[in-house]
C-alpha cells in the first residue's frame, strides 16, 4: 500500500499548492472525490486492514479542510465520507484513529474558510448526527483504549458545541439502546441520569466538560463507583 499511500501525500500538496488556481480546481476536485470513493470502500470492506492508509486518507481530508475547504465539501460523496470517519472513531490502532478524530473535529467547527461552505457540513450533521453520538458512548463506555479516551472527549465536546439542540435526544437515543455495553454503568441509577443532564447541558467550561465525560468514561470501565 506505499504507493497508494504517497499518491495521498502527493494529493496533498497539490491541494495546498494549486487550490485556489481556478484552472485546476475542477481537475483535483474530480481527483479527491474519487480517492474519497475508493477510501469508503475500502473502508466498508475492511474497516481497520490498512491503518497506515487510513492515517495518510484522513490526513488529507484534514489538510484539505484547512487549505481548501471548498473543495472537500462541496463533493457529492461528502455524506459518504462523513458516515465512513463516524465508523472508525471507536477503532483500536491508535494513529489512523486519531487521525480520523480530528478530521471529525475540524469538519464540524469549520474554519473561517469554510464559512460559505457550511451547508454541507450541516447536512451530515444533521444526518448521521445520532449515529456519531452513539459511536462516542461506544468508545467512552470501553470500546476504545485508555490513550484514545482524550479524543474521544474531545470529539464529544465538540459535537455538543455544533449541535446544541439537538445533542440531548441523540444522547437520550444512545443510552436508551439496549444493545449499547456501558460496562459497569447501571441503567438505571443516578449516575448516569447525572450524566446525561450535563451533557445534555453542555457544561460552561471545557474542563468542567471533560471532568464529567472523563468519570463517565471511568464508572462504565469500573475504575471508580458510579456512586
Amino acid at each position: 500500500r506505499t504507493p497508494v499511500v504517497g499518491c495521498l501525500a502527493c494529493v496533498t500538496e497539490a491541494l495546498e499548492l494549486y487550490g485556489e488556481e481556478p484552472e485546476e480546481e475542477e481537475a483535483l476536485s474530480d481527483t479527491l472525490g474519487r480517492l474519497v470513493e475508493v477510501m469508503c470502500s475500502v473502508m466498508d470492506a475492511s474497516p481497520e486492514a490498512e491503518p497506515e492508509l487510513l492515517t495518510a486518507f484522513f490526513g488529507m481530508c484534514h489538510r484539505c479542510l484547512v487549505f481548501r475547504p471548498g473543495i472537500l465539501l462541496a463533493l457529492p460523496c461528502v455524506p459518504q465520507l462523513f458516515r465512513a470517519a463516524c465508523g472508525c472513531v471507536c477503532h483500536q490502532e491508535f494513529t489512523h484513529t486519531r487521525a480520523a478524530i480530528t478530521f471529525l473535529c475540524l469538519f464540524l467547527t469549520g474554519t473561517a474558510a469554510a464559512a460559505a461552505h457550511r451547508e454541507g457540513a450541516a447536512h451530515c450533521l444533521q444526518a448521521s448526527g445520532s449515529e456519531l453520538m452513539r459511536q462516542c458512548i461506544r468508545g467512552l463506555a470501553g470500546l476504545s483504549p485508555d490513550n484514545l479516551i482524550e479524543h474521544q472527549i474531545e470529539l464529544l465536546r465538540v459535537l455538543g458545541d455544533s449541535a446544541p439542540t439537538a445533542v440531548s435526544g441523540w444522547l437520550a437515543a444512545a443510552l436508551a439502546d439496549p444493545s449499547l455495553d456501558l460496562g459497569a454503568m447501571p441503567r438505571n441509577g443516578s449516575a448516569l441520569a447525572a450524566f446525561s443532564r450535563a451533557i445534555g447541558q453542555q457544561p460552561t467550561s471545557i474542563s468542567a466538560f471533560q471532568a464529567v465525560a472523563a468519570d463517565f468514561s471511568r464508572m462504565c470501565r469500573g475504575k471508580i463507583r458510579p456512586s
